[in-house]
């Protein structure tokens, strides 16, 4: 099973882990070159209208969820989720966030995604469903 830790961009980690930021937007106030994390993979992030109906719809969550599994079957979204997966198979993984709220955000959708790849050790099929 890889790897895979969520926080928000300015959590540490070791030296081993590799920093991802799975935002659609650029942190305000963060200089690209003084970014703390390694790699910016925006295309998994969900989509502006799906994040907006987040904001208005806090407490159906679950909705969200299923809305952005579909969203991740999409095609740009799956190359961004196999070079996730690349990454965890070889190192910890650290999935990262600006929104104070990343425990109900997209980034335990994404480590699902993942993890359900891996598992499958198929292609990127749908996601797998919230457990």
């Amino acid at each position: 099973m890889p790897d895979i830790s969520l926080g928000r961009i300015w959590d540490g980690s070791d030296d081993e882990t590799v920093r991802v930021l799975v935002d659609r937007l650029w942190p305000r106030g963060v200089a690209k070159a003084a970014a703390p994390w390694q790699r910016w993979v925006p295309e998994v992030a969900p989509s502006t209208a799906l994040r907006r109906w987040l904001h208005a719809n806090r407490s159906d969550y679950p909705v969200f969820c299923q809305r952005y599994r579909d969203e991740l079957t999409g095609p740009e979204q799956r190359r961004g989720l196999a070079q996730l997966r690349e990454i965890a198979e070889h190192r910890p993984l650290l999935l990262l966030t600006a929104a104070a709220q990343w425990q109900e955000s997209h980034l335990p959708v994404i480590r699902e995604a993942i993890r359900g790849i891996a598992r499958s050790g198929a292609g990127l099929g749908s996601p797998p469903t919230e457990r």
